[in-house]
């Protein structure tokens, strides 16, 4: 048991020493999001101003496959005067799992991919926190899958009862990073 516990704990140090150690190609250190803590009695207020939908070509400029870029208008009080690395987030919710992208209170992003299985999104101010959703529904224009937005959805809905996985790692600067530093 003490041999088991052990290797746990040498495997937990040396996944946290390899997240923490420089991108071998670029020698960059690796560092992270963090979400805005608020005290206790206060909250991150935030509303969805609109939405709007753009499909997104592949890399290889082969066409279009049916993803789609949601771009929000978003208005947010923070609880208390942010400061990088704190961000909110955006979140996306299948009928099976959520995934979040962190969104520094200073960038200007405000996107999020998603495809036909997408049923809601939310603005998020944690994983487990949505300040407010929106309801996706997909129509059919000519043969392609199109989003659309049909209105408020409740933070509580089961359609988004769940956790908004968000990856928190910084990607290192560069041409076309729209959430770098």
């Amino acid at each position: 048991m003490h041999r088991s516990a052990r290797a746990t704990a040498v495997a937990l140090v040396a996944l946290i020493v390899a997240m923490l150690a420089p991108d071998a190609a670029s020698g960059v250190p690796r560092t992270f999001y963090i979400w805005l803590t608020c005290n206790p009695g206060t909250s991150t207020t935030g509303h969805i101003n609109s939405t709007s939908f753009y499909p997104v070509e592949n890399w290889d400029g082969s066409g279009f496959e049916g993803e789609f870029t949601a771009e929000f208008s978003v208005s947010l009080t923070p609880c208390k005067k942010p400061v990088f690395p704190q961000v909110w987030g955006l979140a996306a919710y299948r009928d099976t799992h959520g995934w979040g992208v962190p969104q520094p209170y200073n960038g200007s992003s405000n996107l999020i991919d998603i495809d036909s299985g997408v049923q809601a999104m939310c603005l998020i101010a944690n994983e487990t926190t949505r300040l407010e959703c929106v309801a996706v529904g997909w129509v059919d224009v000519g043969g392609v899958l199109r989003p659309v937005n049909e209105g408020p959805l409740p933070v509580d809905s089961p359609r988004v009862d769940m956790r908004a996985v968000t990856v928190m790692l910084i990607p290192p600067p560069g041409p076309g990073c729209t959430t770098c530093p």
